[in-house]
């Protein structure tokens, strides 16, 4: 219930800040991704969902955060990038 009144930020935040290494594991052992790969995705979606909120432009940016991608996904993200490339 508490998780449910946090906004996007916030969870991200407290994935982020888990000072446990085990407790970040657990939690990307949940969603079956590397930990690396769960924690880079997620705040690299959040920073994509503020600039989309606050109305700044996403096509031709440069992101800063790097997604880490394990080899059985990166098909996918090859796909998105050809397609975003455009």
């Amino acid at each position: 219930m508490f998780c449910e009144s946090l906004t996007f930020g916030e969870m991200v935040a407290l994935g982020k800040n888990l000072k446990e290494d085990n407790d970040k594991q657990a939690l990307a052992s949940f969603y079956k991704l590397p930990k690396k790969e769960l924690l880079s995705g997620v705040y690299a979606l959040s920073q994509l969902r503020n600039f989309c909120a606050h109305h700044s432009r996403v096509w031709n940016r440069k992101f800063t955060s790097k997604i880490y991608v394990i080899k059985k996904h990166t098909k996918l993200f090859d796909d998105i990038e050809n397609i975003m490339s455009e």
